[in-house]
């Protein structure tokens, strides 16, 4: 949407966060409701940062758009939306949060057996198979989150790579940060990186080890620009 000048292409892009935004809040997942609230945040707060006042005009301007257009549909759904906000009023929310605490004793015992390299990767279901029958509010073997998947699997050395990697990756926005696009990529990054706070998927599920791969690899080729031509990208 920041790039296009053309009309068309603008719609299309604001009709396609409609999409994307309503896709979300009938997830009804209360992690991917954080996650994207941050997503809006930071992006908001990076271009404050680089007082990009020609964007931030334009994010307000689209943001005025979707938000009220959004409420409208939230309407029928209103009473669903608030329920997945309140985080701990359902038997199913109040379940899963006692999973989790469950789950806390299981991965103690996991890191013990190797802090410093861990259980070996994609070892974490195998392992926690042969302590898992003993802890009844337990119903999934995925970790609590990513970071500590890492952490059983790798161990802290492990845990710590990729944590460097990160950063190096931060890093390499960061000093392309008065960029557009290094400001988009942050924004998805940290999104991504606070989700997994509360889910175990860039490891364990194909399709988003996938698509987190493709934004770091976009993010470091990505040969648009903000002083592009209208034409070179289609307007």
């Amino acid at each position: 949407y920041m790039y296009f000048q053309s009309g068309r292409w603008r719609v299309l892009n604001v009709l396609n966060m409609i999409l994307i935004t309503l896709c979300i809040i009938v997830s009804y997942s209360r992690g991917l409701y954080i996650a994207y609230w941050v997503l809006l945040v930071t992006f908001g707060l990076g271009l404050i940062i680089n007082k990009d006042k020609d964007n931030l005009v334009k994010y307000g301007k689209l943001l005025m758009v979707v938000m009220p257009v959004l409420l409208l549909f939230i309407i029928p759904i209103r009473s669903n939306v608030m329920t997945t906000l309140a985080m701990n009023k359902t038997e199913s929310q109040q379940r899963s949060i006692e999973a989790r605490i469950e789950r806390w004793q299981l991965e103690k015992e996991i890191v013990s057996q190797n802090v410093c390299f861990g259980v070996g990767m994609g070892n974490y279901i195998f392992v926690s198979q042969k302590v898992q029958k003993q802890y009844e509010t337990m119903f999934s073997v995925a970790s609590n989150n990513t970071y500590l998947r890492l952490l059983y699997e790798q161990g802290v050395v492990g845990l710590l790579g990729y944590l460097g990697l990160a950063l190096l990756y931060l890093m390499y926005l960061y000093k392309r940060r008065k960029e557009l696009f290094s400001v988009v990529f942050f924004s998805l990054f940290v999104s991504m990186a606070v989700r997994e706070l509360v889910y175990d998927t860039i490891f364990n599920v194909n399709y988003v080890m996938a698509m987190f791969a493709l934004l770091i690899i976009l993010s470091c080729h990505y040969p648009l620009k903000n002083n592009l031509d209208e034409k070179v990208i289609g307007g």
